[in-house]
């Protein structure tokens, strides 16, 4: 006797949905024979339902090529939007699915499968999709996209197809790149290959390799691997590790960023300067090729401990911005060692301790003309360390020419009397006076007591403490002014950007309240612009 013995016991055993002549085909059957019977009918409804799909497809196909959009725009127009797609994602790939009209002409649009290349390497870290999905996607645009000049940001596999294809590697007008030891000599092998519109350059080592750090005899190798500049007749920026930057010095370059071990990118548990500037020797070789420089950022770049360089100096006669992110003694060599034109906007980073001085006693050659000095402080997070960021640097324990000062406290950083006297009897000709602090009444006592910098025009304070300090504020602004004090611009706002949040947003004190209107008609009588936030209460 069968599974079902007649029609009525299926029927009654559960709510069938299927054809009568479907349930029928199970009647006396034992339960092997129903198993073999259901999955022949399974897969013939999913062929079924997959030329359905199809057939879907193509009315869809037909309906939209009659729209509008297609009966009375011309082709010619409708390709020149295609050419305008703004990259989103991968799935801009569905385009292709609308109609027969628009995939022919995307197949024609080089400029849409560009915009696929500069973005794999993006894409292929999202869960979910890995390099199966996107190595046809990767040489579907490689060619598709020709022969327009592209730019390629991707890993070491994309590295593979590379070398393959050559006649489409001189195509390349930007090349961004990730990748371990195991793939240098491969990356050289391609930018062997003279690369005529090559213009920006970004690689960034790793130092992880099979015994979990990138071996010297790696690195060792990267001089004779390296290709000449004269590989990249075009190329104007230049980002990697500093191992890679003498060699790929190039007299056109106007923008370079040279960088270390990145903390994602090493798995050393200390200090690691593997893929650093091997020397300072080094990096001022690599700078005498780069005279056209307009920008050059330093960036934990060199060794821990450099020792200034016999006698060579380097002087880049068209910088305009120079950042250094290094200790204190690198900061000074390098200073010391490169030399710039006085209107070049210069930012350093220092991390000092309590006992150390917040301003250095020495003068720095080449700064003899600085005008602004900015300083960023922060709490550590711990109540036993505190470190400060100067961004900047000041020359010697009085300097008349800095007339702009921008202190950037954070939250929960202590600057008690003492130290606000001493800058403001450091910058005696400051015009303007910017501080973010979480309280200001130190500095307020200290402008309402001493004597400030004659020359001070424009005060800007942003606090989180402010209920508290509004009166003080008030009463020290009309002290100033009874000193012949020019303040023409004050800004008061009760609220400061928090530098621990990556997205840097607003925060704010719910306690404090604006400010009353009697309190700003006694600022507007000594000041000429007022600015106040949160904004004045009304009398009632």
């Amino acid at each position: 006797m069968g599974l079902f013995a007649t029609l009525d016991d299926i029927r009654t055993s559960t709510s069938f949905l299927l054809p009568e002549r479907d349930l029928a085909a199970f009647v006396r059957l034992e339960a092997d024979e129903v198993r073999k019977t259901s999955s022949a009918k399974i897969e013939a409804y999913t062929a079924r339902i997959k030329t359905n799909q199809h057939h879907i497809a193509d009315l869809c196909s037909i309906h939209n090529a009659a729209l509008p959009l297609h009966v009375e725009l011309p082709p010619e127009l409708v390709l020149e939007i295609f050419r305008h797609v703004p990259f989103a994602s991968r799935w801009n790939i569905r385009l292709l699915h609308v109609c027969r009209l628009w995939r022919s002409i995307l197949q024609r649009t080089p400029e849409f499968w560009a915009s696929f290349l500069s973005h794999s390497l993006e894409r292929s870290y999202w869960r979910g999709y890995g390099w199966s999905m996107d190595e046809p996607m990767f040489l579907t645009s490689l060619n598709r996209s020709s022969p327009l000049a592209v730019q390629i940001t991707g890993a070491e596999r994309h590295l593979e197809i590379l070398r393959t294809v050559p006649h489409h590697v001189v195509r390349l007008s930007s090349l961004t790149l990730a990748i371990g030891a195991s793939s240098v000599d491969t990356l050289f092998s391609i930018l062997r290959i003279k690369l005529p519109l090559l213009e920006k350059l970004v690689l960034k080592l790793t130092c992880k390799a099979s015994n979990g750090l990138m071996g010297t005899e790696i690195l060792d190798k990267i001089g004779p691997w390296a290709p000449p500049a004269d590989n990249f007749p075009r190329l104007q920026s230049l980002d990697v590790n500093g191992v890679l930057f003498p060699t790929l010095a190039a007299p056109t370059l106007k923008h370079l960023r040279l960088i270390g071990c990145l903390k994602n990118l090493c798995t050393s548990p200390t200090s690691c300067s593997r893929t650093a500037v091997p020397s300072m020797d080094a990096l001022l070789s690599g700078l005498q090729r780069c005279p056209a420089l307009v920008t050059c950022k330093l960036v934990a770049c060199l060794p821990a401990r450099v020792t200034a360089s016999r006698g060579l100096g380097v002087h880049l006669p068209e910088l305009r911005e120079f950042c250094i992110y290094a200790n204190p003694s690198t900061t000074r060599v390098i200073l010391e060692t490169i030399t710039f034109p006085p209107h070049t906007f210069l930012t350093t980073s220092r991390c000092i301790t309590a006992q150390d001085p917040l301003l250095p006693t020495t003068p720095i050659p080449t700064v003899l003309a600085l005008d602004t000095l900015s300083l960023k402080a922060w709490n550590s997070g711990t109540p036993y360390q505190r470190q400060i960021q100067r961004d900047g640097t000041y020359e010697g324990s009085s300097d008349e020419r800095l007339t702009s000062l921008v202190l950037d406290f954070g939250v929960r950083i202590p600057v008690v009397e003492a130290d606000w006297q001493l800058i403001l009897d450091s910058f005696v000709r400051l015009a303007s006076l910017t501080v973010r602090i979480d309280s200001c009444r130190t500095l307020l006592r200290v402008l309402q007591r001493g004597q400030p910098p004659r020359a001070l025009e424009t005060l800007s304070i942003s606090c989180l403490k402010g209920r508290r300090v509004q009166e003080l504020l008030v009463r020290a602004i009309e002290d100033a002014a009874s000193k012949h004090l020019r303040v023409r611009r004050l800004e008061f706002r009760q609220a400061i950007y928090d530098l621990h949040c990556r997205e840097r947003h607003e925060k704010k004190n719910r306690s404090n309240v604006p400010m009353s209107a009697e309190q700003l008609s006694r600022l507007k009588a000594v000041v000429a612009a007022v600015i106040i936030f949160p904004e004045v209460r009304s009398a009632d």
